[in-house]
């Protein structure tokens, strides 16, 4: 898989983005940004196998046959994780747009991935679609069309039922 690609190039001190440091202020803004491009490149990268094994044909076993395109898979789920873990902030800043854009993206691709029935969804993506959710009805009073966006996903995220806990 990918691995950290922040690491992998040869970008100056002030864009290469530590993944041990948490938020430092300002002084760190630069390489958080270009950490949170890569992620989302990584991202555009593995979503058509993503895509791919949601609606590739019921009467082929190929995606869970094929260990390539099943870690290629598994890769587009762990981006959209990595996503939402990173990316799903109550406070405004200037990228605050692009940052709701990307968490939402995630969260429809991993409900239809457990819609689909064909993709394996780990159970920790409740908690973390709820997470999204809320983040939603925390902007909407900003951003009113936030409000049928959550709607949206609210019900989906109900009608999956797989991620309702007992």
């Amino acid at each position: 898989r990918g691995g950290d690609w922040s690491s992998d190039v040869s970008l100056p001190i002030s864009m290469q983005y530590d993944v041990s440091l948490t938020e430092e202020g300002p002084s760190r803004e630069l390489s958080w940004a270009t950490g949170n491009r890569l992620l989302e490149m990584r991202s555009w990268l593995y979503q058509p196998f993503l895509y791919h094994a949601i609606h590739a044909d019921t009467q082929t076993a190929h995606v869970r046959e094929n260990p390539v395109l099943q870690s290629l898979v598994e890769a587009a789920m762990d981006c959209h994780l990595e996503t939402v873990q990173k990316r799903s902030f109550r406070h405004r800043h200037h990228g605050i747009w692009f940052d709701i854009r990307a968490i939402v993206s995630a969260a429809f691709s991993v409900i239809a991935a457990a819609k689909s029935g064909k993709v394996t969804v780990r159970e920790e993506w409740g908690g973390h679609i709820a997470h999204i959710i809320s983040t939603l009805a925390f902007w909407e009073g900003e951003s009113p069309d936030l409000v049928r966006t959550r709607q949206v996903l609210e019900r989906l995220f109900h009608e999956v039922g797989y991620f309702n806990s007992p």
